[in-house]
């Protein structure tokens, strides 16, 4: 019984951390110092648009997709809510330089650079 609570607590206490590992300020062009249509931030669980905030929760690692993690998203966008699955990967590749972070989502690929 004992161990089955320590885990349950370990994952409760995983979900907001992994989303962590994303935060920061991303942009599709060029950095900005003000969040415009093309940028996006991370802030523990919470993913925010120009006029779009998005609730990251059960994070699930990809098998064999290092620094891919799948999220449910709920969104809410002038006043609309919408919810749904995306996928975040670390960019940073030889292939894709420049590229610091990847957005999927159903119909949808996103390239971000950091903004620091």
């Amino acid at each position: 019984m004992k161990s089955k609570l320590v885990m349950l607590i370990g994952l409760i206490c995983a979900g907001p951390a992994f989303a962590q590992e994303f935060d920061g300020r991303y942009q599709i062009d060029r950095c900005t110092e003000e969040l415009t249509d093309g940028g996006m931030s991370i802030e523990g669980s919470r993913l925010l648009y120009w006029e779009t905030t998005c609730e990251l929760s059960n994070p699930v690692a990809v098998r064999d997709m290092a620094g891919a993690t799948l999220f449910d998203a709920a969104c809410e966008s002038e006043g609309e809510q919408s919810v749904g699955r995306l996928l975040l990967m670390r960019g940073g590749s030889i292939s894709m330089p420049g590229i610091d972070l990847i957005l999927l989502r159903p119909g949808q690929v996103v390239l971000y650079q950091r903004c620091e």
